[in-house]
């Protein structure tokens, strides 16, 4: 499966490269599969409007998805896509606090798993967005529950400087 991804002005745009992928249809054999292309229009519309935009005006793109987000090699995009920013990496993480908490670390061991099995998940996501509000509350929850110690016993400030301010091997590193 391939993936492409591209911005357009208009649908008249949208109209000539369907027309370019057909043409490359009939010498490749390698089709659009119009179902699963999905059109996020980045302008003020309605998905019904446009629905009957496309049937009206271009009725061989009338199969195509609409949308107002789409995932794209695991990144949401479009206008409506902060809503659901970070959603699938904050149940990731959260997954993974869960399966490691179960295990007596320590706290050496338990910053190595974190910044190796959980932190990698945030990362990805901060190098496309600032850490959203609901982010930075599931690193704090991953990292109080691998930090293994009374309820609160480790403030999030001083985990992220335990090297520095205690000369331990290590500090937790936000995202």
């Amino acid at each position: 499966e391939d993936d492409i991804g591209m911005c357009v002005r208009d649908l008249q745009d949208m109209d000539v490269i369907f027309h370019t992928f057909r043409a490359f249809a009939r010498i490749s054999a390698l089709e659009l599969i119009l179902p699963k292309t999905l059109l996020v229009p980045l302008w003020d519309t309605c998905i019904a409007s446009l629905r009957r935009t496309l049937a009206d005006s271009f009725p061989h793109l009338a199969k195509v998805a609409l949308a107002f987000a789409a995932k794209y090699l695991g990144v949401y995009l479009g206008p409506e896509s902060t809503s659901r920013i970070g959603d699938e990496a904050v149940g990731k993480l959260e997954k993974r606090a869960t399966q490691w908490a179960h295990h007596p670390l320590g706290l050496f061991f338990g910053i190595k798993v974190y910044h190796i099995y959980l932190a990698s998940v945030l990362g990805f996501l901060a190098q496309f967005f600032p850490p959203m509000d609901r982010v930075k509350t599931a690193e704090a929850r991953a990292i109080s529950r691998l930090a293994p110690g009374p309820t609160n016993w480790l403030p999030l400030h001083v985990a992220f400087h335990l090297k520095e301010w205690y000369g331990f091997p290590s500090s937790w590193k936000s995202v």
